[in-house]
């Protein structure tokens, strides 16, 4: 059963853990996917958003990264090496900083040391190149071959655990490299950035930063794509997108009226588009007025199954005070 294990290998809770704190390590085999993060509309169509004949970066095809095109940076030596021990050609997306570096033109060259290359798998990728290539079998070499320098090919995600939109691979980018046997894409830019919501950490801050920047995204732009975004129903990920979707959130002068629930646990709500806070009249008679919380949650919370349930699991993340 070895090999069926391997077309599991999907990073689980113990590499998004590394993950979180920043660390680099290999892949290792995940025996259940759903475990990929154990501690972590308004309509527009999404093709609009990812049109290449729009002001995103992703009009280029043969385009490469500035350091990419003078130096063979760390991304480009794993895939190679990965290329060399293919026995069949392979399609894979990257994600994270080797996107990046490969997919895009003049980025900081900081970018080229990043030390690992991560991918989505759509769903069944992987059983298919178990089956069908020796993909797994290569990536274990290469890691092993660059363990000395601490390059690895690191999280592979499938679709399902990553915020992405339903359109994500049909809107990827072609990167042209020197491989024969890959077939290399990066994520849209739409997803890249939704991609990098999914943890309220600095890099990944100024990476989602970065994608707005060369996109050229207004404020309004901003907030549809947020609204397209396919969040996992996985708690840990939900609180930390919204956290980190509020960063790119511009708050609207307006105070809208209060609303009654028919929640079991809370009466009512109130939100402050201009203040960013969001009053609380639990059943109780208690109200609390919690601060910096961005106006889609807010409007999560009116459509949520259960209002209580859905507060009481992000609740934690904002600050409060409670009001005579």
């Amino acid at each position: 059963m070895a090999g069926h294990s391997r077309a599991r290998r999907v990073r689980s809770g113990g590499a998004c853990a590394a993950g979180m704190q920043g660390g680099t390590e290999p892949s290792t085999l995940a025996s259940d996917s759903h475990k990929i993060c154990e501690r972590k509309i308004t309509q527009v169509p999404a093709r609009s958003l990812h049109a290449p004949s729009s002001a995103c970066d992703e009009k280029w095809p043969r385009e490469r990264g500035e350091v990419g095109a003078c130096v063979v940076n760390n991304a480009e030596r794993i895939l190679s090496a990965l290329d060399a021990k293919l026995n069949k050609p392979v399609e894979l997306t990257l994600y994270g900083r080797a996107a990046f570096v490969l997919g895009f033109r003049n980025t900081p060259k900081e970018f080229a040391r990043s030390k690992d290359v991560d991918a989505i798998l759509w769903i069944g990728q992987a059983d298919e190149l178990l089956r069908t290539t020796n993909f797994w079998e290569a990536v274990e070499e290469v890691n092993r071959a660059f363990r000395d320098q601490e390059l690895y090919i690191s999280h592979l995600f499938e679709e399902n655990q990553v915020i992405l939109t339903p359109e994500w691979k049909e809107q990827r980018v072609r990167i042209d490299g020197p491989w024969e046997k890959l077939r290399v894409y990066r994520l849209g830019n739409v997803d890249l950035f939704l991609s990098k919501l999914m943890r309220n950490d600095p890099q990944d801050i100024a990476d989602a930063k970065f994608v707005v920047d060369r996109a050229r995204w207004n404020q309004d732009t901003i907030a549809r794509i947020i609204g397209l975004a396919r969040v996992p129903e996985i708690p840990e990920i939900r609180e930390q997108f919204f956290i980190c979707a509020a960063h790119f959130s511009q708050p609207k002068r307006q105070v809208q009226r209060k609303v009654r629930l028919s929640s079991a646990a809370i009466a009512a709500v109130k939100y402050d588009e201009s203040k960013r806070t969001l009053d609380v009249e639990f059943r109780e008679g208690e109200i609390y007025r919690y601060l910096h919380v961005p106006e889609f949650v807010y409007r999560e919370l009116l459509q949520a199954e259960s209002a209580g349930a859905f507060w009481n699991a992000i609740k934690d993340q904002f600050d409060y005070e409670k009001l005579e």
